[in-house]
């Protein structure tokens, strides 16, 4: 994978080489990365794209928020009602990932 950072927030962006390492990425949440000094190891975490234009795979509407689910199984959005049945729905670890927003308490 590819890591560039961006000096505000501590955001960055990874170019990851095959769909298979990205979605093993955001299952594991984490991901190490080596600097040019090799006893350097950075740890960071790994949270999807989330992209508020999209609609909700379950009802298709576009209703706000737009969540994520980090499950393997899924890995699809969902609007807040439907993950909320979604969760109940399926056995599993599934969890919601959101877009933070930035300076805003919730």
């Amino acid at each position: 994978a590819v890591v560039s950072t961006q000096s505000t927030g501590g955001s960055g962006r990874v170019n990851f080489s095959s769909h298979l390492s990205y979605t093993k990425a955001i299952q594991e949440k984490f991901l190490n990365v080596l600097c040019e000094n090799p006893r350097i190891v950075k740890r960071i975490q790994i949270d999807p794209y989330i992209n508020e234009n999209e609609t909700c795979s379950r009802c298709g509407e576009a209703r706000r928020p737009i969540v994520f689910c980090r499950a393997s199984s899924c890995f699809d959005y969902y609007c807040d009602d439907c993950f909320n049945q979604h969760s109940i729905d399926i056995v599993g670890d599934h969890e919601r990932v959101s877009r933070q927003r930035h300076g805003k308490m919730g």
